[in-house]
């Protein structure tokens, strides 16, 4: 079995309605709240401290710490990511538009391949150097992304203006750095035309 080296885990929580209960007046029934990124980490090692674990990052200042999986004793271990909807203009999607491959759900191609753009940016824009390294893998990434959407028909017409994946801020802002990678990769204008992006 292959171990990937990092994993994104995009979490939806669909929140039950609080059950009635007897209550004056006055007050209302306490709403239940999503659980933050780090809660969700923290509910991960409780349920599972055998297969993950916790590493200090990179920064010793940092206050967070970063999850790890490993199927078993200093046997290799993959990063992992926790998500939630709103971070990073991550979307609250829907259930139903899941892909689902081999039993596990992933985000469609577009959500995909924009957020790894957006990886780049970020990471290109960095001050600190551990983060600005990244940059190189963020645009292989993207470079591959980009070549698989130009070799299947149903990736090429995949709308961009998708008000269930994309806010209108982050679509501008993906537009933007649309044209910002094709100036730093000019090979790659063609195939981010075809998939209806405008490159320079």
């Amino acid at each position: 079995m292959v171990l990937l080296k990092d994993v994104d885990l995009l979490v939806m929580q669909q929140l039950e309605p609080p059950l009635e209960t007897a209550v004056s007046p006055d007050s209302a029934p306490v709403q239940p709240q999503p659980y933050s990124a780090p809660e969700l980490k923290n509910l991960i090692l409780r349920t599972n401290s055998r297969n993950f674990y916790l590493k200090m990052p990179r920064d010793p200042e940092a206050e967070y710490r970063i999850l790890w999986y490993r199927e078993s004793y200093l046997g290799p271990e993959c990063k992992v990511d926790i998500l939630v909807p709103g971070i990073m203009h991550l979307p609250s999607m829907p259930s139903k538009r899941a892909i689902w491959i081999d039993g596990i759900p992933l985000v469609p191609f577009s959500l995909l391949l924009l957020h790894k753009l957006q990886g780049w940016d970020d990471h290109r824009l960095a001050e600190e150097a551990h983060k600005n390294r990244k940059q190189q893998q963020d645009a292989a990434d993207v470079r591959k992304l980009v070549a698989l959407a130009a070799l299947r028909e149903d990736l090429k017409s995949t709308p961009w203006d998708d008000p269930e994946l994309f806010s209108d801020e982050f679509m501008e802002l993906s537009r933007q750095r649309v044209k910002e990678y094709c100036r730093a990769f000019p090979d790659r204008v063609e195939a981010w035309k075809r998939l209806g992006f405008e490159a320079t």
